[in-house]
């Protein structure tokens, strides 16, 4: 077996995010390109493993339903197999979680074992034991996956990327950001921006707005109200009068994130057309750039009726965390 970064069952307890840091074990070798759909895992487990309770806790970690979807899909898809059926071909997926019933104890987490990217977690002991790795390690290991899939798809970005940005994100000092150059421009003004990338099957639209920041605000007490003041005036409906609003059946969540090293609110919820039979969901990321006073609103959503959403909004969401500030 290739060498791995062990972090035994006593020390993970606490454990740091450096210690999930993935050995990368390509130096020196030449690796397939690894495969998988977007946010796709293999799990590699005995069905008696995968049954148990370290296998629930993974499912409910990361195939809970994505929060803000009109239809229930999973952050993650995840497909397990047995040891048997783990052949060379899924030792090229990307994303690998792996379960063995041994005496010893332990965790790993690999970068690039048998294909690049690739990174793959190995859990080893009885089953109560895998169970409490899992337990303790799911957090992180959720966010180091969940980065390692947003890099991946910036990736893939690359070749399709606008080569030159909107005058409006350069003249708010936007140094670089990720967009597909499908997106075309529908209106711009001094602090703002609204871009749509439509198709026959869905439009993906983006909007970017800058203001200053008010003395003593609270940014995250008026999320809602500035979200819909923006899509009310600048995402009309098809019928003549109708508007962009949230959707307040399924409330939206807000948690914190970082964007470019800011402190960011990112709210998930899902958005209707009043006048309009029109919906879906939407992701938005509130910036605050303390440095230069200021409030940076990135606003992204999806309208696909025949479409499953996820892998939709996924990539709108790493557009949008692509922004680099100046």
């Amino acid at each position: 077996m290739l060498p791995l970064l062990v972090c035994g069952l006593w020390f993970l307890t606490g454990c740091t995010e450096e210690t999930l840091n993935p050995t990368n074990t390509s130096e020196g070798r030449t690796l397939p390109q690894s495969n998988g759909g977007r946010l796709d895992f293999i799990v590699v487990a005995e069905d008696a493993l995968w049954d148990g309770i370290a296998g629930d806790l993974l499912r409910k970690h990361f195939i809970a339903p994505q929060y803000g979807l009109p239809q229930p899909e999973p952050v993650f898809t995840l497909r397990q197999v047995s040891p048997a059926e783990f052949n060379d071909l899924l030792r090229h997926s990307r994303n690998l979680i792996i379960l063995e019933d041994k005496a010893d104890s332990s965790f790993t987490i690999t970068r690039d074992a048998w294909a690049k990217p690739q990174l793959v977690s190995s859990f080893t002991g009885n089953e109560m034991q895998i169970a409490k790795t899992v337990k303790e390690v799911r957090e992180q290991l959720y966010q180091t996956y969940y980065q390692s899939e947003v890099n991946m798809m910036l990736k893939r970005l690359q070749p399709a990327r606008m080569k030159t940005l909107p005058k409006v994100l350069q003249q708010n000092g936007v140094q670089d950001m990720v967009i597909n150059r499908a997106f075309e421009v529908e209106h711009a003004y001094d602090s703002l921006v609204v871009m749509w990338n439509k198709t026959v099957k869905s439009d993906q639209g983006i909007i970017a707005y800058f203001r200053p920041m008010k003395e003593n605000e609270i940014v995250e007490t008026s999320l809602l109200n500035t979200r819909d003041s923006l899509v009310k005036h600048f995402i009309p409906g098809e019928r003549e009068g109708s508007y962009m609003v949230t959707e307040t059946i399924l409330p939206p969540k807000v948690s914190t994130t970082t964007i470019d090293g800011k402190l960011a609110f990112e709210t998930r919820g899902l958005w209707r057309t009043v006048g309009d039979f029109k919906g879906g969901p939407f992701i938005n990321f509130t910036l605050l750039d303390e440095e230069n006073q200021r409030v940076i609103v990135l606003e992204a959503f999806v309208f696909a009726p025949e479409l499953k959403k996820r892998n939709l909004l996924f990539e709108l969401e790493c557009m949008l965390r692509s922004i680099k500030l100046g």
